[in-house]
């Protein structure tokens, strides 16, 4: 599938459609938890100036996008002010994290977004896991970061609330508190710190 204009100048593309990347002239490939690229990839974007970068670890809907979306989110905005074009790759969670940069864009909630998307991209769709981190990430105000005295910290009382918020209703309160204890250990890491692949202009 070719890449689609989701906004103005952010894409949304298939990893494997170079054609499609190098004919809309995007200066920047965003990649959210996926594997390393094999070094031919690599060298074919590095060849023709393209900048590709990496963020998280993980590959399936499981890994944590949380501290990863705000991450994003700033990256393609100084990008855009530079007057690049950035296009996410739809592989892991990509998609993902487009949604969320729409999200914290317009200031929407996660179903509207996700029609801002499919407006462009029919037949769009989010896979379970990644959407009730998307929930969370929309209850959290678009950041799951606080500042304190100048620094950035974990902002425990959002992840605590939020998590208890979405789980299922049917269960109880303590085993609510309980699942969002555990849940939110997964969440209270340190931003990962994004892998550069190619020379760029910050």
């Amino acid at each position: 599938m070719g890449g689609d204009e989701i906004l103005s100048r952010v894409w949304l593309g298939d990893k494997f459609d170079n054609e499609s990347v190098l004919k809309r002239k995007i200066s920047t490939i965003v990649q959210v938890s996926v594997p390393n690229l094999a070094t031919p990839v690599c060298a074919a974007f590095q060849k023709s100036g393209i900048e590709l970068v990496r963020f998280g670890k993980g590959d399936d809907e499981h890994s944590n996008l949380l501290p990863v979306f705000g991450e994003v989110c700033n990256f393609v905005d100084k990008r855009l002010k530079q007057k690049k074009s950035v296009l996410f790759w739809e592989t892991g969670g990509g998609a993902a994290s487009l949604v969320a940069y729409v999200m914290s864009v317009h200031r929407i909630g996660y179903p509207a977004a996700l029609n801002v998307v499919r407006e462009e991209r029919p037949g769009f769709k989010i896979s379970e896991g990644y959407a009730e981190q998307l929930k969370v990430w929309q209850r959290c105000g678009f950041n799951v970061y606080e500042t304190v005295k100048g620094e950035p910290h974990h902002s425990k009382y959002k992840i605590d609330h939020v998590l208890v918020a979405i789980t299922e209703p049917k269960k109880g309160v303590a085993q609510s508190k309980t699942e969002a204890q555990s849940r939110k250990s997964t969440f209270s890491a340190g931003v990962p710190q994004a892998v550069v692949f190619s020379k760029s202009s910050e």
